[in-house]
This record gives C-alpha cells, structure tokens and sequence, in this order.
C-alpha cells in the first residue's frame, strides 16, 4: 500500500475521515484479514473509543474503495490492492 495517499494531520484537522492514523489502522485491520472483515468489525476495532465515527469509516472505506486499494465482497472488506 505504499502509494496511497495519506493525508497529514493539518489535513485531517480540516477532514477528520482523513485521519492518518485512523487510515492506517482500517488499512492494517483490513490488510491482515485475508477473508475479509464486515463494516461493524472495522467499526468495533477503529472507532470505538478511538475518536472515530461510523461516518467517518464509512468515508474512509468509501475513499480507499474510490482508490482501488479496498473492495466490498459478500459483505466483507477485502484489500484488493498491492501490499
């Protein structure tokens, strides 16, 4: 994944699903479950008392979706993109 853009943090001051780190733990998440992982999974493990809403993971996915990097099958995230 290393020609994904990762935002700073002055960018995610301005666009908090931008978050660096929050990118980096969905992709990390997402990255080290080869079957895939559910939006609720994510969710539990990168949002719950870490600061991150579900909007926000939403437009994360939405985003690496958009990028190539992450694709929705049956139900579940999966990387899709080189490591």
């Amino acid at each position: 994944f290393s020609d994904i853009f990762i935002p700073t943090r002055a960018h995610a001051r301005e666009n908090p699903s931008s978050d660096p780190s929050l990118v980096a733990r969905i992709l990390g998440l997402i990255g080290s479950s080869p079957a895939g992982i559910t939006h609720d999974e994510i969710a539990r493990q990168c949002g719950n008392g870490k600061g991150a809403s579900s909007a926000m993971i939403e437009n994360v996915l939405h985003r690496l979706a958009i990028e190539g990097v992450v694709s929705r099958q049956n139900g579940r995230w999966v990387a899709i993109g080189a490591p």
